[in-house]
Order: structure tokens, then sequence, then C-alpha cells
């Protein structure tokens, strides 16, 4: 016997919370990521990454899976050094897009 799983139906969404904040050189900044799921999609959704063009920044999420409806949190951290003359108030930000990506289920 041979079954076949149809893709999932629905479509989701990651929303990133909060927007519009600088990352400074060797700062981190948490937000928060929420699923969205609808037209019956049930979740999860798995393998969540972060990317950027940036070098010098980690991404850390608290979990790579998030239920539909619930969130998880992301770490960014912008590890560029900070110039000796800038400490008080280092220029280095993170660049204005990082693109949250998963597989839904």
């Amino acid at each position: 016997t041979l079954t076949v799983n149809a893709a999932p139906s629905g479509t989701y969404a990651l929303t990133v919370t909060p927007i519009d904040t600088d990352v400074l050189a060797s700062q981190s900044q948490v937000y928060n990521v929420t699923a969205t799921c609808t037209g019956g999609l049930a979740g999860p959704i798995t393998g969540l990454t972060a990317a950027s063009n940036f070098t010098n920044v980690t991404y850390g999420f608290s979990s790579t899976t998030v239920a539909c409806g619930a969130t998880v949190t992301l770490t960014v951290s912008n590890t560029a050094a900070v110039p000796s003359n800038q400490l008080s108030t280092p220029q280095t930000r993170l660049p204005q897009t990082i693109t949250v990506s998963g597989t839904a289920f």
C-alpha cells in the first residue's frame, strides 16, 4: 500500500516585533517571532532561519520550530568591533533587512 500525503493547505506568516530597532556594534537585540496560520494549515513551522547580507552577525532562536499562533524569540547579535574612538556612540549598525523563514508541514 502506498500512501501519499498531500502538501499542506493554507499559508502562514511570520511576524517579527519590534521593528525598526538598531543593533549596534558589540550588542544584541531580542525579537519575538510569531507564526500565524490560515486556510486550514495546522503547522508547525519548522527549520526557522534568519539571514542578511551582513557578515558580522549571529542569529539564535529559542526554538527553530514554532506552532501556529505561538511565539519564539530570535536574538540578533552584531559582532562587529566597536572602534575605540566611538565607544560611547557606536555607529556600526546591522542592515535594515533581516529575512526570517521556515517550512510548514
